[in-house]
């Protein structure tokens, strides 16, 4: 029968077990785009050489469920979770998360009883979630490291920063030009301000509301790693 980890202690425990391994001891890669079938994976093995975690020997046999909502580091994550297992003798699953949103996906898995002990998750679901469901990680090692990245909510920290995001803006050319009456080159716009007049231009030359923004590209884009207390 699978060990289920069900304390907050022994959650924090294997959170930041799982995270120092992967990210200080061990590298990996996989294809630069694993959505285009025309490009080249270039591959880097696993290198766990350098790995000098000490892993707790009590937790051997213990599974653990980690929520991925980041498509093109499924494999590598399913990867890294079998070095770790062969270090630990903790079980790591890696659950993609498809159609659903990654809320959806959470409160799915918590009204079902089978929460995920780790989750990646946008800043904004964190801050949803957190209080209610997260683990205080205030006190870990790490925090100290990760000053300026971090998402404080009422004084605690309950994420792990793992990625910036970048974000851009999809323009007609053609749309531009025609307001402007003149050749429109993106490269010139390098500063807020630059942007910011070149849109009161559009505003002028007659497009009323040149930047529309759908709801789902409003969201903050910083992904973190939150750890999850299983209450029920």
């Amino acid at each position: 029968m699978r060990k289920k980890v069900m304390a907050k202690l022994v959650s924090v425990v294997l959170i930041t077990a799982l995270l120092m391994t992967m990210l200080t001891g061990c590298r990996f890669g996989f294809a630069s785009d694993p959505d285009d079938p025309n490009a080249e994976e270039k591959k880097e093995p696993i290198d766990t050489s350098t790995d000098t975690f000490e892993y707790d020997a009590s937790l051997n046999g213990t599974n653990i469920t980690l929520l991925n909502t980041k498509a093109e580091i499924q494999v590598a994550l399913e990867e890294m979770g079998a070095e770790y297992e062969k270090k630990s003798g903790v079980h790591v699953e890696v659950m993609p998360v498809s159609d659903d949103s990654p809320y959806t996906k959470m409160i799915s898995l918590y009204n079902s009883g089978n929460p995920p002990t780790i989750a990646i998750l946008d800043t904004t679901y964190v801050i949803a979630l957190a209080e209610e469901k997260g683990v205080d990680m205030s006190e870990e090692k790490w925090v100290s490291e990760a000053e300026g990245y971090l998402t404080k909510i009422n004084g605690k920290i309950y994420s792990f920063p793992l990625c910036i995001e970048g974000r851009g803006i999809i323009y007609n050319k053609a749309v531009i030009e025609k307001a402007l009456g003149e050749t429109f080159d993106p490269a010139s716009i390098t500063t807020l301000d630059e942007f910011r007049a070149f849109l009161d231009r559009l505003v002028e030359k007659g497009i009323k509301k040149p930047v529309s923004m759908a709801k789902e590209d409003l969201k903050c884009y910083t992904k973190v790693v939150t750890g999850v207390a299983n209450k029920i």
